[in-house]
């Protein structure tokens, strides 16, 4: 335990400055190395990962698009089992992101703290972009995937989807 006088004690203020000044010297170094043509989703799902808790579930999701898009760049993802997975692993964290930001707005319309309908229209535009990608994704590899357990799981993740679209138009825009 520090006594009040010792110099090892540091001042939650000056704690607190020092974590926003790496906050943003990070953000800014991810945005700077991931504006450039990158193709290894493992870079974006760790940009994703990172801002998920610095600037929360639709930051994040930004950053699972790009990772979708560079695992559906790699050749015969459609028809590979690992790749596959990988794409499955991908859309399971957007619908994670997309469906965590469309509780966030919940929960704040239950506080009355109203989302501004901009709020709302980002998470609805998330859901039904999500909704597009798992339609694409399950009509490319039907033919080489479809009667795997992976294929199997994207049509389960299309109606869990299809549910979180139908829930936020019920709740959100206007509400």
């Amino acid at each position: 335990m520090f006594h009040h006088d010792s110099p090892y004690q540091v001042n939650e203020e000056a704690r607190q400055a020092t974590r926003q000044r790496h906050r943003e010297r990070v953000q800014a170094l991810f945005t700077r190395l991931l504006d450039t043509f990158v193709t290894d989703p493992d870079l974006y799902h760790c940009a994703a990962t990172l801002f998920f808790y610095l600037d929360g579930p639709l930051e994040s999701y930004r950053y699972r698009q790009k990772e979708l898009r560079a695992c559906q760049q790699k050749e015969h993802w459609e028809r590979d089992e690992t790749k596959f997975k990988r794409t499955v692993e991908c859309l399971e964290s957007l619908f994670h992101d997309a469906t965590e930001a469309s509780e966030l707005l919940k929960e704040r319309l239950l506080s009355n703290d109203h989302p501004s309908e901009e709020d709302q229209k980002h998470v609805l535009e998330a859901l039904v972009q999500l909704q597009s990608n798992v339609k694409a994704v399950l009509e490319a590899s039907e033919e080489h995937m479809g009667q795997t357990a992976s294929y199997e799981g994207v049509r389960d993740l299309a109606k869990r989807v299809r549910d979180a679209v139908r829930e936020a138009k019920s709740t959100f825009i206007l509400s």
